[in-house]
Parts: structure tokens; C-alpha cells; sequence
């Protein structure tokens, strides 16, 4: 050999060295970052979930603020998970505890459970016979293709099998996704190829990827294993007495590895999971720091004000860290959202949708949780196609789940209310039933995801006039709600809303106005006076104190429900449209025409732009009857002649 390839040889093994030792550097990094998150934050984190609740145990059950209470216990829960499931992927616990097989076989699992992937584990190696070196290695060469799978396949089924004989370990993922040229990949610079190959190569072994467009992929990865005391004690004698031999196969082997370099993406990418979980862990301490009653001197943020928080500060952070800041953008738009902060809301779950689209792919859960998120908006704010968006988010689920999860129960479930909304009942209906079948499948005919779908069926048939119906439903809903439920929970007030509408469709205006008097002053403590469901009860009353001839009363009720829908709905919005007519009607009954008037005029142009609305012919009837009462028959023959046409 000349003195140039010596030299070269040398070089390379230097090179493999220091890769190792880098690659070791940075897994005791991740060691430390995980152990710190699971013993320091995490503990803390849940501390304060255990304040948070000892806090709402000593609220008397009418106070607002456990609501308020109850959803940022919700919010800490899911961030707990979060920083759970960070701790683990950075160092595997169970991995030291447990050995190679049982946390490949947790990860799979977790792999299925988390993106809806069925992950299948096979293992034929004895008694987990892997140094701890090549344990972390495969475990991290899984890591990265499952993971590879998960965000760029589109597969449906993956399979994991490790297998260990004498003297070597294979491992093999492979799905069934869409596939792709991995010299292509390789030439475009994908850091997973990468990663997964230079960890093999480390580990003194070989990696064959074998994939194509449309064809699926299967990565495999065959390395060495340490032979037993005894074959090297045999190896020492083999060596000592052919010294020369064994000097040539050396130069041969690294011959072989010539190509290894230092590994760079595996330096860039420890580096950057460890920044994802200080900014997590930095972004949690700091926003719940102002919760805490010696820095908040008395005053500690209620729950919107700890959600603008929370907001500003992501327009600020986590930017390097783009799913985490997409989940975290995700809770907090979900949030907004049940609190009736739309405008707030968003924004938010706009860019948690791009980010998780551009990042996991147009059809990952993940984004259909985003989507049934933003669908909930469009629903409450009367902005943007509610029904579209269930509908792209359940197609997702049933693709990436199955039809019969209760993933799909629940989007089934929104969807139907959507389509109610903007009075496509039939649909709708339909919807619903297919709903409640599937939701009694899964969970039994007496849980409370049941009573939501009955509830939903229920105000369908209560619109279409089918009053027996509209009971039966609502009855069946208010007593799983009554026995499942507290008496401060919300969707029971909602049943008992639907009862009181229902009563006063009976006939029945006292004992509604009853029912939504208690409610109205319930949501205005949970929700305060600017929510749209608060609106929603006050017009429900204004409407039971007309019937019961309570002009004044109604006039204020009917006045202050149109004033807050206009504040916190689009002009368009149904409930905005009723609460308009509601009061022109008013107006027009007892005569007051000035006033009714330019109401009509808002309704008139808000149906020739295509609102939605039930009760149109009636508005129709009063105001040419307005017109023609005020000397404009022809005014009123134009309107009569463009309904009919």
C-alpha cells in the first residue's frame, strides 16, 4: 500500500471516530434534555394541574370560572402528552429498561395510535442479544423510517421485523405507501436517507432501500453483532498467529467503509430536537409564570386573557419549531373558538392548518383535527363553509382509520349540525342517523356523544314542524345529559334550551320563559355578556315574553340579542337574520311601522344576497302588509311579483 492511501486509510478512521463520538455526544444530550423535561417539567406542569383543580374544588359549582378552570385543565393535559411523548422520543426509557424488541414494539404502537397507521411488529432474536449501542441504533434507524413513512408515504399498513442470528441483526420497515426514487432523494439532500444510512454504517453494517413510485418502500438494515466470550477468545489466538493476515483483511474493511464521513445531519438534527424542547418547555413556564399569585399581585388572568397571552407570544416564538408551534397554535384556536373569540380564533388555526399541510401532508390527522377545528368556526361565526370542511376532515379519517372510529362518529356528528345550520335537512338527517348508529356501536346508547347526536336529531325534527318527534329525541338526550353530567355543564343547558323552545312551540311561553330566564343568566356568567349563545337565549326569551304580551320586555331582550349577534357574527350569519326579524316583527305587531321599516329593508337585502333563513315567507307577508298599511300598494305588488318569480 502506498503512503497516500495509508494516510487516506487513517483519515477515514479518524473520521468514523469522531462521528461516533459526536453521535454519542448528542444521544447523552437527548439523554439529559428527556430527563430533564420527564423530572422537571413535566412534574411541574403537573403541579400545576393538581393546583388548577384543588383551585376549581374550592369554587361553588355556579361560579363561571370553572368552566374556565375546566378548559385550561384540558389544554394543560394535552400539552402534559405533548411534552411526554418529546421526553420520549429524544431517549427511550423503555429502551434501557425493556430492551430493543418491547420499545420497538411500544413505538409501533404509538406510531398506529397517533397518525392512524397500522403498524404490525414481528421479532425473532432469542433474548434481545443487542449491545446497547446497536439497540439505540436501530431503535433510532426505526425512529426515522416510521417516521419518514408517516410524513411523506400516504401508506395505510407499515411492518417493523428484527430479527437476530448468529453474528448479525437485521431490521426492516416497509409500507405500502406511494414509494419514491431514492437517487433522487439522495441527490435532492433528504436528511431521513441520510440519517438512516450513516447510523448503519456506524454500526459497521450495511442499509439497502429498495423503493419506486407507487411501489411502496422497504428499508433494510443488516449489522454485525459481538461474537461470544469464547469465539474470541478464539479470534485473540487467530489474530496472534496470523498477524499478517489479519493486517490485509483491516486494510480490506476499510476499503469498504471509505465513504463514511462525520455526521452532520445527525448533528444538525440533535440539535434542533433539543432546541424544540427548550422552546416547549421555555414557551409553557413563561406563559403560566402569570398564573401564579405572587407575580399576579392579586390579579391572575382569567382564561382569555391567558389565551391572548399565550397567542401574542407565539407571533413572537417557536418559529424554529414548526409543528410544535402548530399544535400549540391548534389548542389555543380550539379554545378561542368555545369561548366565542372568533377573530382571535382564526388566524390561529389558519396557520395550524398550512403549517401541518406543508409539513405532515394534506391528509394526515393531524390535519383533519385542524380542519374539524376550523369547521366548528365557520359553524359558530357563520364565516366560511363549515360543512366543506367536516367534509374534507372526514374523508381523511375514513381513509386514514376506518368508518366505524369514533373519530368519525364525531365529525359525523358536526357535519350534521352544519348542514341544519344552513337548512339542508334532509341531508343532514341522514347524516345524524348515521351518526347515532355508529356512536351507539361504539359507546352504548346512554353516553353523553350520544345525547349531542340526539340533541342535534331532535332540533331537526323540532324545525320541520315534527313536534312528538322533536320530544321523544330531546327527552331521550336530557336524560343521559342529567344522569352523565353536572348540573353547571353546558351542553345540558343546551338540552334544556331546546326544552324551552320546544315548550314554547307547545304553547306553553311561561314555562319557557322560566327555563330561559335560569340560562340566560347561567351563559352570561360562564361566557360573559358578548357570546353568541348568550344572544341566542336572550332572543328565545324575548320571543317567550312577546307570546305572553310582554311588549317592554320583549322589545329589551329581542334589542340586546340583535347587538351582540351584530358584534360577534357576520351580517349574514342565521342567528343574526332571526334576531332582525324577531324584532322587526315585534316592531310591526305593535304597530311601530317607522321602526320596523328599515329593519325589512336589512332583511330584503340580506335575501337577495342569499342568507339563510326558515321563516322568510313570513317576513315576506309583514312587510307588504307594512307597505300596503302605509299607503305603498304598488311598492308592495313589485315585492309580491319578485317573490313569486
Amino acid at each position: 500500500m502506498s503512503r497516500e492511501d495509508l494516510a487516506a486509510s487513517r483519515r477515514r478512521g479518524a473520521g468514523r471516530r469522531i462521528a461516533g463520538r459526536r453521535i454519542a455526544a448528542f444521544e447523552e444530550g437527548r439523554r439529559r434534555i428527556a430527563r430533564e423535561i420527564h423530572d422537571d417539567f413535566g412534574q411541574r406542569l403537573a403541579a400545576l394541574a393538581l393546583a388548577l383543580m384543588a383551585a376549581r374544588k374550592e369554587l361553588p359549582k355556579s361560579n363561571p370560572r370553572r368552566s374556565e378552570l375546566d378548559a385550561i385543565g384540558a389544554s394543560l393535559a394535552e400539552l402534559g402528552e405533548d411534552l411526554r411523548r418529546l421526553s420520549h422520543d429524544l431517549h427511550p426509557a423503555a429502551l434501557e429498561r425493556r430492551g430493543l424488541a418491547e420499545a420497538l414494539r411500544d413505538h409501533c404502537g404509538e406510531i398506529g395510535e397517533r397518525h392512524g397507521l397500522r403498524v404490525g411488529f414481528t421479532v425473532d432474536a432469542g433474548e434481545d442479544p443487542f449491545p446497547p449501542d446497536v439497540a439505540l441504533g436501530l431503535y433510532r434507524i426505526a425512529q426515522e423510517a416510521l417516521a419518514n413513512t408517516v410524513r411523506h408515504a400516504d401508506a395505510t399498513t407499515a411492518e417493523v421485523t428484527l430479527q437476530a442470528s448468529a453474528g448479525s441483526a437485521r431490521l426492516t420497515v416497509a409500507d405500502d405507501g406511494a414509494g419514491f426514487d431514492p437517487e433522487e432523494a439522495r441527490r435532492a439532500g433528504g436528511v431521513g436517507l441520510a440519517s438512516i444510512e450513516e447510523r448503519a454504517q456506524l454500526l459497521g453494517g450495511r442499509c439497502r432501500i429498495a423503493s419506486a413510485p407507487g411501489a411502496g418502500t422497504r428499508i433494510e438494515v443488516t449489522v454485525p453483532l459481538p461474537a461470544a466470550e469464547g469465539a474470541l477468545a478464539q479470534l485473540r489466538e487467530l489474530v496472534s498467529r496470523h498477524q499478517g493476515l489479519v493486517a490485509a483483511a483491516a486494510l480490506v474493511i476499510l476499503a469498504l467503509a471509505a465513504g463514511l464521513v462525520a455526521t452532520l445531519f445527525q448533528a444538525r438534527r440533535a440539535r434542533q430536537e433539543a432546541a424544540r424542547a427548550d422552546a416547549a418547555a421555555r414557551f409553557l413556564e413563561e406563559l403560566f409564570e402569570a398564573s401564579d399569585p405572587r407575580q399576579a399581585r392579586g390579579h391572575p388572568p382569567g382564561a382569555k386573557e391567558l389565551l391572548q397571552r399565550g397567542s401574542e407570544r407565539l407571533g413572537r416564538e417557536l418559529r424554529d419549531h414548526p409543528l410544535l408551534r402548530a399544535r400549540v397554535l391548534d389548542t389555543l384556536g380550539g379554545i378561542d373558538t368555545e369561548l366565542g373569540l372568533y377573530d382571535q380564533a382564526r388566524p390561529l388555526l389558519a396557520e395550524a392548518l398550512g403549517l401541518r399541510e406543508r409539513l405532515r401532508g394534506r391528509d394526515d390527522a393531524d390535519v383533519a383535527a385542524t380542519l374539524v377545528r376550523l369547521g366548528t368556526l365557520a359553524h359558530l361565526s357563520g364565516k366560511g363553509d363549515a360543512a366543506a370542511l367536516f367534509r374534507r376532515a372526514l374523508a381523511i379519517r375514513e381513509a386514514r382509520l376506518g368508518r366505524d372510529r369514533p373519530e368519525v362518529a364525531d365529525v359525523l356528528n358536526k357535519l350534521g349540525a352544519a348542514l341544519a345550520a344552513r337548512g339542508h335537512f334532509d341531508e343532514a338527517e341522514a347524516t345524524l342517523r348515521r351518526a347515532l348508529a355508529l356512536g351507539e356501536r361504539l359507546w352504548g346508547k346512554d353516553d353523553p356523544r350520544v345525547a349531542k347526536v340526539l340533541h342535534n336529531l331532535s332540533g331537526i325534527a323540532y324545525y320541520r314542524g315534527r313536534t312528538e318527534d322533536a320530544e321523544r329525541l330531546l327527552q331521550r338526550a336530557l336524560a343521559i345529559r342529567e344522569k352523565a353530567l353536572g348540573e353547571d355543564d353546558l351542553d345540558l343547558a343546551g338540552s334544556r334550551e331546546a326544552l324551552a323552545l320546544l315548550r314554547q312551540k307547545q304553547g306553553r311561553p311561561a314555562e319557557a320563559a322560566r327555563l330561559l330566564e335560569r340560562l340566560a343568566a347561567t351563559y352570561e356568567k360562564v361566557y360573559g355578556p358578548e357570546h353568541p349563545q348568550l344572544a341566542k337565549t336572550l332572543l328565545n326569551l324575548g320571543l317567550a315574553r312577546s307570546d305572553l304580551g310582554e311588549d317592554d320586555a320583549a322589545r329589551k331582550l329581542l334589542e340586546r340579542a340583535l347587538a351582540i349577534t351584530e358584534r360577534t357574527l357576520t351580517l349574514d350569519h342565521p342567528q343574526d337574520v332571526r334576531a332582525l326579524a324577531a324584532l322587526a316583527d315585534l316592531h310591526f305587531a305593535h304597530g311601530r311601522y317607522a321602526e320596523a321599516e328599515p329593519l325589512y329593508r336589512r332583511l330584503m337585502a340580506l335575501r337577495d344576497q342569499g342568507a339563510a333563513y326558515e321563516a322568510w315567507d313570513k317576513v315576506l307577508a309583514n312587510w307588504t302588509c307594512l307597505l300596503r298599511a302605509t299607503g305603498r300598494p304598488a311598492e308592495a305588488a313589485r315585492i309580491d311579483l319578485r317573490a313569486a318569480g
